[in-house]
């Protein structure tokens, strides 16, 4: 038993800090830089960038493991997941639901991360008042938000499956 309750409280303090640095970089440090010296702003993104990157691929991957551990130890087998009997009941419903919002958030960050940020920045440092750098701004921007909305939902949708579903 304690070795599950370590890996509930690493999965939480995994999304914890998943969320929080979402809802700070997207709350509170990018809309500081609007309108401001976009010199600096790129300053901070290159400094800041590979950081969070490194945080928030390093929460993916705790959240992935305490997950799979969490459900093996609750006796959920990936035998059932491949008959399909995991996925009947409300649990496994719920379950399906929190997993493809993972699959979601992880793609979508894979694509903010390696696609989207890194040409954003190039835009913006050959000309950051372009059209393809504000677009790319926008888009990459949304891709945050969207992924921390994702996020929020999926922290919801655990709070169901250990909760019951209503």
């Amino acid at each position: 038993m304690t070795v599950y309750l370590l890996s509930v409280w690493l999965h939480i303090i995994a999304a914890c800090v998943w969320i929080g640095s979402s809802v700070f970089l997207v709350v509170g440090v990018l809309p500081f830089f609007r309108g401001r010296d976009d010199r600096l702003f790129l300053d901070f993104i290159v400094w800041s960038a590979p950081r969070l990157r490194a945080v928030g691929w390093g929460s993916l991957a705790v959240l992935l493991v305490t997950g799979v551990y969490n459900l093996a130890a609750r006796g959920l087998t990936f035998g059932q997941a491949l008959d399909g009997s995991l996925w009947h009941g409300p649990f496994g419903r719920t379950l399906a639901e929190k997993l493809a919002v993972v699959v979601l958030i992880v793609v979508l960050t894979a694509f903010h991360d390696f696609y989207w940020g890194p040409r954003t920045l190039a835009l913006r440092r050959l000309d950051p008042g372009s059209a393809a750098a504000q677009r790319a701004r926008k888009v990459t921007m949304r891709l945050g938000q969207v992924s921390l909305l994702l996020s929020l939902i999926a922290v919801f949708l655990a709070v169901m499956l250990v909760r019951g579903r209503l």
